[in-house]
């Protein structure tokens, strides 16, 4: 989803290291050596779910799961968005706006937070792009990418 001529591939883990830096000066989110391990778990298992089924298996992997019937504590959102952005840097192999999406919105919902990972399409140069919302705000990439990037799908 994310190769064009427009940004280079690599570009999705600068901006990963970029967002977890800028993040951790605002507020402590400093993920804990176990969330990043649990984001990169995480992001296993949507790589095997993409490459074993597509997209649609990954649609129906992400909707069987539902939110945790707990409280979400705060700063787990900012501090599991760092977790994937952290262990997205050191997986075996480059990762995708929607790997990184995915296993975000699934370790989100495990917290007790209702997240969704968002699907948008630009036609002209075409390029899509994924990223995970919590009640409408963009949470894991630039806000201006909802402006950026018309809706296709929310799951």
């Amino acid at each position: 989803m994310e190769a064009t001529a427009e940004r280079p591939p690599d570009e999705g883990q600068a901006m990963a290291l970029a967002r977890v830096s800028s993040a951790s000066e605002i507020a402590d989110v400093s993920p804990t050596a176990t969330e990043i391990r649990r984001a990169w778990i995480a992001l296993v298992v949507v790589d095997v779910m993409l490459w074993t089924g597509g997209f649609a298996r990954l649609r129906w992997f992400m909707g069987r799961r539902a939110v945790a019937p707990r409280r979400p504590v705060p700063g787990d959102v900012q501090r599991i968005c760092a977790a994937v952005d952290r262990a997205s840097l050191g997986y075996v192999r480059q990762t995708t706006c929607m790997q990184r999406s995915a296993a975000a919105a699934r370790l989100l919902r495990r917290a007790g937070v209702s997240a969704n990972v968002v699907v948008g399409c630009r036609r002209l140069p075409f390029y899509a792009h994924a990223w995970v919302e919590v009640e409408g705000q963009v949470v894991n990439d630039r806000p201006t990418v909802q402006e950026r990037y018309p809706e296709l799908e929310r799951f």
